[in-house]
């Protein structure tokens, strides 16, 4: 929750929140936000079905994780790392970069 009283401070509006890659997968049917910030593991999964279903729909995507950036995944690609504690300072330039990169035509 403290997550997303910081993505509204910033001017950002919260379309949605999931706990599980079902539910967020569900969640990006209803509600197209231009950016998902995904938590790499959702309970005993990673989010990395829910960033691939975000790049096919052209929606911006960053990570946040507890992890150093060395153990992360190589699908994550270039999708932009937020690392646990975060400020809000750090927290808007993920967001604003993440935006910028949802109207990136995949290669």
């Amino acid at each position: 929750m403290a997550t997303e009283d910081m993505v509204c401070e910033l001017g950002y509006e919260v379309t949605g929140t999931a706990s599980s890659v079902e539910a967020a997968l569900v969640a990006l049917q209803r509600n197209r936000p231009d950016v998902a910030l995904l938590d790499l593991k959702l309970r005993t999964e990673t989010s990395l079905a829910v960033a691939n279903q975000c790049r096919l729909l052209g929606i911006g995507i960053a990570f946040t994780t507890g992890y150093a950036a060395a153990e992360l995944p190589e699908a994550c690609g270039d999708a932009p790392l937020l690392a646990k504690p975060y400020t809000v300072a750090e927290l808007r330039s993920v967001l604003e970069y993440a935006t910028r990169m949802s109207s990136v035509p995949l290669h």
